[in-house]
């Protein structure tokens, strides 16, 4: 069971519906951003240039990327391993994690995946970006919103405050 209070979980809620609507609008608007955007170059400093077609780009995805491993780490939390005192996890709205587990069931390897990349590639400077090529780097938007839909309505399906 949690040791948050019922503030802190109904703040977590409203956290976790920022982290949503934040992935779902990224996702709606970011076909829009790739179809639009002009090339061009930018002076940023420096003398330094950047291509303002794929700048404009890579914010978007960035911040979807951000998003969707916020949303992986508050699923797929089991109540094991190391955890902050202020983090919130799927599993604080239910009797026990393993409660949250059975309704969660399995997270889809695809999403472990990513997590696991936007992890060493995003949230870190790590050697593993230089590994990465145009064919190697694509992030499959659609499947991951459509994986975290699917675990997030279990969650509200069958989440209760007060547990």
């Amino acid at each position: 069971m949690t040791n948050k209070t019922e503030l802190e979980l109904q703040n977590g809620l409203r956290i976790l519906a920022y982290e949503v609507s934040m992935l779902r609008g990224i996702f709606a608007y970011y076909p829009k951003v790739r179809e639009s955007a002009t090339s061009g170059d930018c002076v940023i400093g420096g003398g330094q240039t950047v291509d303002t077609s794929k700048f404009t780009e890579n914010v978007y995805l960035e911040s979807f990327l951000v998003h969707t491993r916020n949303l992986i780490a508050f699923l797929r939390y089991n109540g094991k391993g190391k955890r902050h005192p202020v983090d919130i996890y799927a599993a604080d709205y239910f009797a026990s994690p393993e409660e949250w587990l059975h309704f969660r069931g399995e997270m889809p390897k695809f999403l472990n995946g990513i997590y696991l990349q936007a992890h060493t590639k995003l949230a870190h400077i790590s050697l593993a970006r230089s590994e990465e090529t145009p064919e190697t780097k694509p992030w499959d938007l659609t499947n991951i919103v459509n994986d975290l839909n699917q675990i997030l309505q279990k969650f509200y399906d069958n989440i209760h405050l007060g547990a």
